[in-house]
């Protein structure tokens, strides 16, 4: 298989695009509650290019967060097609048999990261740390709301 036909499977499987669409809905329609609520609430006019610059930088982390976690655990249980992903040792032995082919070694030959190393599975681009994002910019967007009407 042509190397973007495996990305775009990849994509598929990891459920990449389909999170990426609902982030962008959600992304509209919690944009059009703070419109809303700026006009009934008589919010100041700049509260929703706020949000809306908080939200923007979301829908990146979001979707590298779902590629690099290998989809979204609560979504990717329920339904899952082609093959049971691989686990860690067994994408290792792949890589290094591919890379000793490519180069001319043996699969011994060639390092691996061991699973107890940092650069091992990706620590910044975690759910938790995607959740606590989108908290931290919703408190932010509160935060200098109220500061903004109290003063």
């Amino acid at each position: 298989m042509k190397p973007f036909a495996e990305f775009l499977v990849e994509v598929h499987r990891r459920w990449v695009w389909q999170v990426g669409v609902g982030f962008a809905a959600g992304m509209w329609a919690g944009h059009r509650v703070v419109v809303a609520l700026t006009a009934a609430w008589g919010l100041p006019a700049w509260t929703p290019t706020l949000a809306f610059v908080l939200l923007v930088p979301g829908w990146p982390v979001t979707v590298v967060t779902t590629y690099v976690q290998g989809g979204v655990p609560w979504l990717t249980g329920r339904r899952r097609t082609g093959p049971e992903p691989l686990t860690d040792e067994e994408f290792s032995a792949r890589v290094a048999a591919e890379v000793a082919a490519a180069e001319g070694l043996t699969p011994a030959e060639v390092h691996r990261i061991p699973r107890a190393h940092p650069l091992h599975r990706s620590r910044v681009f975690t759910w938790r740390n995607a959740l606590l994002g989108g908290v931290c910019a919703f408190v932010f967007l509160v935060s200098v709301v109220v500061a903004y009407l109290v003063s």
